[in-house]
Formats: structure tokens, C-alpha cells, sequence
């Protein structure tokens, strides 16, 4: 086997189970510094990021013998070394690296980088939730079929946020925890039920971030009766033309703006209820006026 096809067979390997560390040239990660102990790629990679890769590794099947078999030449084919290598990452000092933690998909930094971290970059991304929707918003069937095929939502999530990263290298997925845990769980009931809108039946944006929002109702009560409580606030108020109560419920449109701007026309009903930011809540109100939602035509949206 050649050099090309062992990378090639690597690569196929990650990109299969949505690995953060897939890239199509072979340039997220070097081998040598994973297990290379005279190389300075070696010398030069911190413990941590070393052994988070590894852990990556195994988790993709790619253990010591498959990495032999690549044929990748010296010290590469040394079995008894990759295995010794590989047993380190299960040190305990390393047992809450997380292989799965959303931030490893961003390909703006080095496989492993967020674990040597000091302190919170200010990096231009969306919450994981947002990103898994955005990304079956505007899914080929191809990639549908590819993750239909793979029942595990763990790694249908996995490949969704590696495409997501791979097109939008510079836009990372930050954790839901970090601003609405019960999108965790949305997220994964989503991936579950994912069968439920195929690709070519659709011709709106917004179907899928609906159907996520249906399910966030669903599990949580609470958060549906607050939702219930702000569309009728909301449709009282535009109705009435109330300014006073719109002003206290700026924030549920585009901007926090209930006055026009110049060049936005007059304060009439129809801009109030075209100003509002959330698909959800415009659906609920659409359906209280007796109209029909307007969403945007999904062929505006990028598809690859």
C-alpha cells in the first residue's frame, strides 16, 4: 500500500464518523507528532492536545495496527511503539478530556487547541443547536442519506458539525450548555427524528428550525406556556398599537426596534409583525391573524 492510499484510508476513516480531526489535504494533525518522540513536531505539541488526539483516534477505529498497516513508513510501522503510545491516553490525568466537546470543529485552530486554552477566545460562531439546524435547513440528499445510514445520533451529530465546520472554517459551534442546556436535548431528538423532512420535499427555510421548536415543547412545558404567553402579548399589543407594552417586548424584534427607521416606511401592523425575529413565535401569530407564514424560499440558501 502507498503513502497515498494509507492517508487516503485514514482520511475515509475520520471523515466516516465525523472526526474533527478529517481534513482533505492530511493537514489537521501530523503523525509524527503523536508518536514520533525525536521529532519537534513531537517535542512541540503540548501532553494534552496529544493525548486528546488519541483519544479521537480510538474512538474512530484508528488503533495502533490500523495505523501500521497504512504502510506510512518509519517509525510509523513500529506496532509494539503505537501501541505503547496509544495505551497513554488512557491515563487518568487525561480522563476528562472530551472528544466530543463542540469546539473541537472548529478548523480555525489546531486539532486539540481549546484544551491549552487559557481563557475564552472571542471567536466568531453559534450555538451547536443553531449550527445542527442550519445545517439540515440546507442538507443535499447525499449527506441525508449518509447520516440516515448511520442510526447512532452521536455521530450523525459529529458529521454535521465537521461539514458545518469545513465550510465555515472561521465560525466555530460553542456548547448549548453555555446558553440553553435544553438544547442539548432538542438537538439530539432532532438528529432522531431527522427522517421526518427529507431534502427534496422542501422548498422553505425554517422547516427544520419549526419542527426543533416543536420538539422543545414538547419535552419542556414550561418553555412552551412562556412562548404561548409572549405571542399573545405580542399580537395584543401590535393590534392595539400599543407603544407602551411593545416597548417593554422590544426584544422580540429584529434590532429591539418598534419605531422605523426612515428608510423602513411607517409604523403600521404589517412592519410590526414582519419585525419579528422568531420563526416560531411569527408562526403562532400568523396563525392568530388568519394568515399564512411567509418563509423564504430555500433556494436562496446555499446548498452543497
Amino acid at each position: 500500500m502507498g503513502n497515498d492510499t494509507g492517508w487516503k484510508e485514514l482520511n475515509d476513516r475520520l471523515f466516516a464518523l465525523g472526526s474533527w480531526l478529517y481534513s482533505g489535504d492530511n493537514s489537521r494533525f501530523d503523525l509524527k507528532a503523536l508518536f514520533d518522540s525525536s521529532s519537534d513536531q513531537y517535542r512541540n505539541m503540548p501532553v494534552g492536545q496529544r493525548k486528546l488526539i488519541l483519544k479521537e483516534l480510538l474512538f474512530c477505529g484508528v488503533d495502533a495496527l490500523f495505523i501500521a498497516n497504512l504502510d506510512l513508513g518509519a517509525p510509523l510501522d513500529q506496532l509494539d511503539m503505537l501501541n505503547n503510545t496509544f495505551q497513554s491516553a488512557s491515563d487518568d490525568e487525561f480522563s476528562n478530556l472530551d472528544i466530543h466537546y463542540p469546539l473541537n470543529w472548529f478548523s480555525g485552530r489546531p486539532a486539540g487547541y481549546f484544551y491549552e486554552r487559557t481563557g475564552r477566545d472571542k471567536l466568531d460562531g453559534t450555538f451547536s443547536c443553531m449550527n445542527i439546524i442550519f445545517e439540515l435547513e440546507v442538507i443535499t440528499q447525499k449527506l441525508y442519506r449518509r447520516l440516515l445510514d448511520q442510526p447512532d445520533v452521536l455521530v450523525r451529530k459529529r458529521l454535521l458539525y465537521l461539514i458545518h465546520s469545513l465550510n465555515y472554517p472561521t465560525h466555530c459551534s460553542f456548547p448549548n450548555d453555555e446558553y440553553e442546556p435544553q438544547l442539548n436535548s432538542v438537538e439530539d431528538k432532532l438528529l432522531e427524528r431527522m427522517d421526518a423532512f427529507p431534502p427534496e420535499t422542501r422548498v422553505d427555510y425554517g422547516i427544520i428550525e419549526l419542527q426543533a421548536e416543536d420538539i422543545r415543547d414538547e419535552l419542556y412545558p414550561d418553555y412552551r406556556d412562556k412562548k404561548a404567553k409572549l405571542v399573545r402579548d405580542l399580537y395584543d399589543a401590535i393590534e392595539r398599537m400599543d407603544m407602551k407594552s411593545l416597548e417593554n417586548l422590544a426584544l422580540s424584534f429584529y434590532g429591539a426596534r418598534v419605531i422605523p427607521r426612515e428608510d423602513q416606511g411607517p409604523l403600521t401592523k404589517e412592519w410590526l409583525y414582519s419585525r419579528v425575529w422568531n420563526i416560531a413565535i411569527r408562526r403562532e401569530m400568523s396563525k392568530l391573524r388568519g394568515v399564512k407564514l411567509d418563509l423564504k424560499p430555500l433556494s436562496k440558501y446555499r446548498l452543497r
